[in-house]
């Protein structure tokens, strides 16, 4: 197997792994206590009996936990870190019950070079032929100092980004935080209250010493 300097080249359109599990009632009551998930869908064997299912399901989220399985084995022998990245579609078309025979199938269906990012279809099929979860799973090369690579586009926007938010802080000077500071409606700026003082006033109002500022605020508003 040719798996090139991290492993991707390997990783082709139609590669595929599958994986088989019966599903028995102590993997259901572990992922229950595990989880917390105690739901009487998954626990109760008499309430379940009352409903359109007949008998206790699975968790959805454990047949989730069954497709990590085979993007593991996906990358059984592949040089470097890999992650995954997500389950987006994620459904549960059919119920898994406690007794059922699942199979896992992962196939990769989509491939991002610039990335270095692969998407997979996965299903559980029951012995019934029954489609009980499926998803599309998106695996990363990456991890602690393996960040995967950005496209050029992508790291063009992000140089350009850093460089405005640059020259942002320096045009802000003493406002370093860039924090607006907005002003109560009604109530004029210090500009234009300084316009309708005399001289003295005027250079009372910028004086440091807040004691003269608020004299010089009365005796403007008095003239007024």
């Amino acid at each position: 197997m040719t798996t090139g300097m991290d492993g991707f080249e390997a990783l082709t359109i139609g590669r595929r792994v599958t994986f088989s599990k019966t599903i028995s009632e102590s993997d259901v009551y572990l992922f229950a206590g595990i989880t917390g998930d105690l739901s009487p869908n998954h626990v109760d064997e008499e309430y379940m009996r009352k409903t359109p299912y007949g008998r206790r399901i699975a968790h959805g989220a454990l047949a989730v936990g069954l497709m990590s399985n085979t993007s593991t084995r996906m990358l059984e022998g592949l040089p470097g870190t890999w992650v995954s990245y997500g389950y987006d579609q994620v459904r549960f078309p059919a119920p898994l019950f406690i007794g059922d025979t699942v199979t896992v199938a992962y196939e990769i269906v989509e491939r991002d070079p610039a990335q270095r990012k692969t998407f997979a279809r996965v299903t559980c099929t029951t012995q019934r032929g029954d489609v009980v979860a499926a998803a599309t799973h998106i695996l990363s090369r990456g991890g602690a100092g393996e960040a995967p690579a950005l496209p050029p586009r992508a790291l063009d926007g992000a140089r350009r980004s850093a460089a405005s938010a640059a020259n942002a802080r320096r045009a802000r000077g003493g406002n370093p935080e860039g924090v607006r500071l907005r002003r109560r409606r009604g109530h004029p700026s210090p500009a234009r209250r300084r316009r309708g003082m005399s001289a003295a006033a005027s250079r009372a109002w910028t004086s440091r010493d807040p004691g003269a500022r608020a004299t010089s605020r009365w005796s403007g508003a008095a003239r007024r």
